[in-house]
């Protein structure tokens, strides 16, 4: 479940509810570099998705931007950081040799994570966020 803050911190702006298009986009693979993993945990014979982490790459599959959402009630346990340490990793096995995304002000933890797994931030006035950024 996400709530409306954490799909303003994920998508910049309000949604409603998270159409299931916008779904299938998150989690598809449409270049050879792009990553996209999914989080789950298993509850009698329903899964249920706890996050999401993609790496869309530009054509060369040589940059590419990532995203994340983790669900609120699984957020701050880890996920996000697993999420990303493998995320990465994937990426760079496939050639990646940058990585960027941007994050509003107000995610703090979504910063701080992004700082401990080594990523540079400066301020983007035209996004009115931080661009994150990993070499």
């Amino acid at each position: 479940m996400l709530s409306p803050r954490t799909i303003r911190l994920r998508f910049f702006g309000t949604l409603g509810t998270l159409p299931e298009e916008v779904l299938k986009k998150l989690v598809s693979v449409e270049n050879p570099g792009d990553v996209s993993l999914v989080a789950t945990h298993r509850v009698n014979d329903r899964e249920r998705a706890l996050g999401l982490f993609s790496i869309m790459c530009d054509q060369r599959g040589k940059t590419g931007e990532f995203a994340m959402v983790i669900a609120d009630a699984w957020q701050g346990k880890g996920i996000g950081a697993e999420l990303f340490r493998h995320g990465l990793a994937l990426a760079q096995k496939r050639g990646v040799v940058m990585v960027w995304g941007n994050c509003l002000a107000e995610n703090t933890h979504a910063l701080a994570l992004a700082r401990r797994m080594g990523f540079v931030s400066t301020w983007d006035f035209e996004e009115n966020a931080y661009r994150l950024q990993m070499h």
